[in-house]
């Protein structure tokens, strides 16, 4: 992000009007991220200075939320979190711990054949009883399943109704 906003005035980028999206485990580092931004205390774990851009809102799709839950770290996961990190590291890997009613407005997305399809829907709880403001949607039914990060998938309309909901979202919170 530092290079972003070291950047945006070369690239037109409007310093006012800033948003971020992660899917699958880019939805965990975009709420990691949030939570860095909005906390100072979180912020301090890991040394971060803020930068001149000013964000509105975030989209956080088929993310996997709540590492520290029994089965999350499990499998090629163990690859990027080895036990021996997750001990040391266990305040820094769990964001949900600093997620106050500061943190962004956010689109929760996730899709009814979405391997972790509870992680949006258990935040969406999560984000209700921290008083922050979002809105949760799960996309596809029998006749139309849809998987993990379907939105990527440019040539499907849930996928673009998906997508269309989320510049919606990000619309009414421009400043």
């Amino acid at each position: 992000m530092h290079w972003v906003s070291d950047h945006a005035d070369e690239y037109g980028l409007d310093r006012n009007n800033v948003f971020i999206a992660g899917d699958s485990a880019g939805g965990q580092m975009a709420e990691q991220y949030i939570a860095i931004l909005t906390n100072p205390e979180y912020r301090s774990l890991f040394g971060y200075e803020p930068v001149d851009l000013k964000f509105r809102a975030a989209a956080l799709n088929s993310g996997a939320f709540f590492l520290l839950d029994p089965g999350m770290i499990a499998g090629e996961l163990n690859a990027y979190f080895p036990k021996d990190i997750v001990e040391k590291d266990r305040r820094r890997i769990s964001a949900e711990d600093y997620i106050t009613e500061d943190f962004l407005p956010c689109y929760l997305s996730t899709a009814n054949e979405d391997f972790i399809h509870d992680q949006p829907i258990k935040l969406d709880g999560f984000l209700t009883a921290r008083g922050v403001e979002h809105v949760c949607r799960s996309y596809g039914d029998k006749d139309n399943p849809q998987p993990h990060v379907f939105l990527m998938n440019q040539k499907d309309e849930t996928a673009r109704q998906c997508n269309e909901d989320e510049v919606e979202f990000f619309r009414k919170h421009m400043g």
